[in-house]
């Protein structure tokens, strides 16, 4: 057999089986997609995502076109009981759905698909009986799996129309509310004035509101805790289609959340992300309605239904290979469906849908501690529900490191040089307790009183990041000037300042201050947003993005006059030498004359004088904040032993003014990516009043 040959033979089954393999790849890590920080593992994801539809599609079209070939080697009533199985495919895992926000948005064309390859799939049953003589059980068996697939990928279709922006809106939004009858209130006010000379007090108190506790007497903690977030969840969700909330909901969470810690709070917030990501990019919103669990049950019972029909059939006419494969196919959807509905049962999901469930029926109360202790065993209790990590990009570490390699000059041919650096000198760091104790300590601090609730002045007050950090600046008042104007150039202003001071103390300060690191941790982590995700600092990312470009020719200039970057030797531009350079910078590692180089490079910075104001020389020239940043520094290292503590208030300020300022649909984007410490200081800002988000349910109640 020619290669021709044999690659026209196997191409129809190669798709088939191509596809199987892929679902079960789809199957398994996407999951650990909601708490992965890696950019690597994030584009293999994607790729997969990509390909498995792909892949799917291209084995219903091959079917199509070759079902009428007499010179087809697989038997045609085969082939049409084959095809449907890919409409099972196309359904996907119950595990993902979208891959990004904006697959939600194309739910129409999902739609289209749909019916596309229903008809292709319809056209093959079809075709294949109209010449051959009927095997009613395969018949009847190829019929069971066409409606099991239709089903299928009609449900995630259905899921991404629901967990679409317009939909979820729709879906939270109560119908139109008239408020009281006016005329009849004013009717009821002057009868009451004539009859008794009392006028009636029409307004409704909204004072006392009822606090809802957590149900439960002798619940776990966990369960409680489960519950407890999924009741916040309902409520605070508006906030990613940015509607707002109501004062009964902020004023119960409001209480609640002051009585925790920072570690229980951020743990209660992390819950309820959990819970949004399956709501946006699983099938959560649909497989656990009932016209879900029917579907669930019917696609089962379809597929073993075609599965056994399939074993009891005369088999002499197909090839061994193809029984082989059709057996194969067959028990792959079967696993696949069991494993969708096991995940489905072991979920978070099901238990606070039990726990809704015990007011109508009393006896499903003795599942859920078995489900929990299962969910458990296969989640380990204490396992974050997201990455828990905040990724760091230095603009010092990027120029002294910026060298003209080898590799860098063929990255610059492709002009992929820029978004290669941007994920490149991009590292993890974990979010240590500390700095969570120091950002729910600055939060709970804002907390208004409960008699300023209605007072939308200090609602107001934090749409500016300059009256946000005035209290920081009551005993530092030379510092006002730094955070005065556009926030991307704050931002890179405070994060040049931070890094000077940072490295220049880097061998004095044997005293590792909490403050220092906390610093450090978010000036890099902010710095990251607003290269690799801008779309958080939406107002000003544009200029931010050029502030950022022209400070970094600027300082690379500076460091090759002052030679803190070294010239390399003719054998430093060969390929493996570069590789090396840059594989050592990407890792992380920092030997000796690396601190020692950061530690020069600082220092002669803050040996320049800066008596002349940055602005004068520069004019609209260039938007560099280089020198401002050196005057700033040298301010800050004038406070001495207030310094660090000065830095880190005003960096958890910043932290907060980002997170209060990113759209909804924005922090939603960035749940799929591992999640952001950004969109968690959201949440906790919402639950404690903070911000706007309760302004128009508050005049409301007026």
């Amino acid at each position: 057999m020619t290669f021709k040959a044999f690659l026209s033979e196997w191409q129809l089954r190669g798709s088939f089986l191509i596809s199987l393999l892929l679902q079960v790849l789809q199957f398994l890590p996407f999951n650990t997609r909601k708490r992965n920080p890696y950019m690597l593992l994030t584009g293999c994801l994607w790729i997969l995502y990509l390909v498995t539809d792909k892949v799917a599609i291209y084995g219903i079209s091959i079917a199509s076109r070759t079902i009428t070939d007499p010179t087809l080697k697989i038997h045609p009533q085969l082939l049409s009981f084959w095809t449907p199985i890919l409409l099972l495919h196309l359904g996907g895992p119950d595990n993902i759905t979208a891959f990004s926000l904006e697959d939600n948005q194309l739910w129409l064309r999902q739609i289209l698909t749909l019916v596309s390859q229903i008809l292709f799939a319809g056209y093959v049953l079809v075709r294949s009986w109209m010449n051959n003589s009927i095997r009613l059980l395969l018949l009847i068996s190829s019929i069971c799996v066409y409606i099991a697939g239709t089903l299928k990928y009609g449900e995630r279709a259905w899921a991404f129309k629901r967990a679409s922006t317009g939909s979820l809106r729709a879906s939270m939004m109560s119908a139109g509310d008239p408020g009281p009858n006016y005329t009849d209130c004013v009717d009821r006010r002057l009868s009451s004035k004539l009859n008794a000379g009392i006028p009636e007090d029409i307004e409704e108190s909204v004072n006392n509101l009822p606090i809802h506790p957590a149900e439960a007497g002798n619940d776990q903690p966990q369960v409680s805790n489960l519950y407890t977030a999924y009741n916040y969840y309902q409520a605070f969700k508006r906030l990613f289609v940015e509607l707002i909330l109501s004062y009964e909901d902020g004023k119960r969470s409001r209480l609640d959340f002051k009585k925790k810690n920072a570690s229980e709070a951020f743990e209660m917030v992390g819950i309820e992300l959990n819970f949004a990501y399956d709501a946006l990019y699983t099938k959560a919103l649909v497989a656990h309605t009932r016209a879900g669990c029917i579907i669930r049950a019917t696609n089962m019972a379809l597929v073993i239904a075609a599965l056994l029909l399939f074993v009891v059939i005369d088999k002499k006419d197909f090839r061994d290979t193809d029984v082989l494969i059709t057996y194969l196919l067959l028990v792959g959807a079967l696993a696949l469906e069991i494993g969708s509905l096991a995940v489905s049962l072991i979920s978070d999901w099901t238990i606070v849908l039990l726990r809704s469930s015990y007011r109508d029926h009393q006896n499903l109360k003795g599942l859920e501690k078995p489900i929990f202790s299962i969910l458990n065993w296969v989640r380990q209790p204490n396992k974050p529900r997201w990455s828990h990590s905040m990724k760091q990009h230095s603009l010092l570490r990027f120029c002294l490191h910026d060298q003209e390699s080898w590799f860098a000059k063929r990255l610059a041919n492709f002009n992929a040089k820029e978004s290669f650096d941007k994920y490149w000198f991009t590292e993890n760091k974990k979010v240590p307790g500390e700095l969570e104790n120091r950002i729910w300590e600055s939060l709970l601090e804002k907390v208004p009183q409960e008699q300023d609730i209605h007072n939308f002045e200090l609602a107001d007050q934090y749409k500016s990041l300059n009256t946000c950090t005035a209290s920081v600046f009551e005993s530092c008042s030379e510092l006002k000037w730094s955070t005065e104007g556009d926030f991307d150039k704050t931002l890179l202003l405070w994060h040049v300042a931070t890094d000077i001071c940072y490295n220049s103390q880097e061998n004095q300060d044997e005293n590792k201050d909490t403050s220092r690191e906390a610093s450090k941790l978010i000036s890099r982590y902010l710095l990251y947003l607003l290269i690799v995700r801008p779309f958080t600092l939406s107002s000003t990312a544009v200029l931010g993005l050029i502030r950022y470009r022209d400070t970094c020719a600027e300082l690379i200039q500076f460091f090759k006059e002052e030679e803190v970057v070294g010239h390399e030797s003719p054998k430093d531009h060969k390929c493996c030498r570069s590789l090396y350079k840059v594989l050592c910078c990407r890792s992380g590692y920092c030997t000796a004359p690396d601190v020692e180089r950061k530690s020069d490079a600082c220092d002669n910075l803050l040996f320049m004088h800066t008596d002349v104001p940055p602005k004068k020389v520069k004019k609209d020239l260039s938007k560099s904040v280089l020198w401002d940043a050196v005057v700033l520094a040298k301010q800050l290292l004038e406070l001495k032993h207030k310094m660090w503590k000065t830095m880190a208030s005003v960096w958890i300020e910043m932290l907060c003014f980002v997170a209060r300022n990113c759209r909804g649909d924005y922090h939603a984007k960035l749940l799929s990516e591992g999640g952001e410490l950004l969109t968690c200081v959201w949440f906790l800002e919402a639950h404690l009043g903070l911000g706007d988000y309760f302004k128009m349910a508050i005049a409301n109640t007026d």
